[in-house]
């Protein structure tokens, strides 16, 4: 899976991290992680699915639609996570191997995939609505994934949702919030410490 990196917009960086720059007084690097889609899927979908990990620290702003809380998740050895994050193959296979992490897996593929069938209108109901949010006045569902430091479980379970092959006419981005630059750049060099 290709990822093409860029820094978010100031308006979205802000409402993401604002609460945390008012308790902890920090400036936060992000990424946006956007998945590559078909060739037959419109640029500019008037639905996104924004994926969002997280710290237990600051709440997202605005608040996701749906949330879950990996702390109940075991987190991965201590050897794998002093020197990884949730970007790395190692901690999602330990973190895969876990009954809990797939089982979490499983309920929000379904979650959310119910999610955007009441937003597409094809759940029965006759309101069909959409929550506003996109830059582009569509739909937008917004996922929370949180764990302890916003750099293993959740990033993991982030990557994980991310690789669900969702409807074609639906966006897709991943925000990790809390891995920021310095974070990537103190595993590399715990990893080459340990040789």
């Amino acid at each position: 899976m290709s990822a093409h990196q860029t820094f978010l917009s100031a308006p979205d960086l802000a409402t993401l991290i604002y609460p945390a720059l008012l308790s902890a007084g920090l400036v936060i690097a992000m990424s946006y992680l956007a998945r590559p889609r078909s060739s037959t899927t419109p640029r500019s979908s008037s639905k996104t699915l924004r994926i969002v990990s997280h710290d237990r620290h600051a709440p997202l702003f605005p608040a996701p639609d749906l949330h879950y809380d990996l702390r109940r998740v075991r987190n991965p050895a201590p050897a794998t996570r002093d020197t990884r994050t949730g970007h790395s193959a190692a901690v999602r296979d330990e973190l895969l191997r876990e009954p809990r992490f797939r089982a979490l897996l499983r309920a929000a593929e379904e979650d959310i995939r119910r999610a955007m069938r009441r937003l597409d209108g094809d759940d029965g109901s006759s309101s069909g609505g959409s929550r506003r949010g996109n830059r582009g006045g569509g739909a937008m569902l917004r996922v929370g994934c949180l764990c302890g430091s916003g750099h293993h479980r959740s990033v993991a379970f982030a990557e994980q949702l991310a690789a669900i092959d969702w409807p074609e006419d639906w966006g897709l981005e991943v925000v990790h919030r809390d891995l920021t630059p310095d974070v990537e750049r103190q595993k590399e060099k715990a990893r080459k410490k340990r040789g």
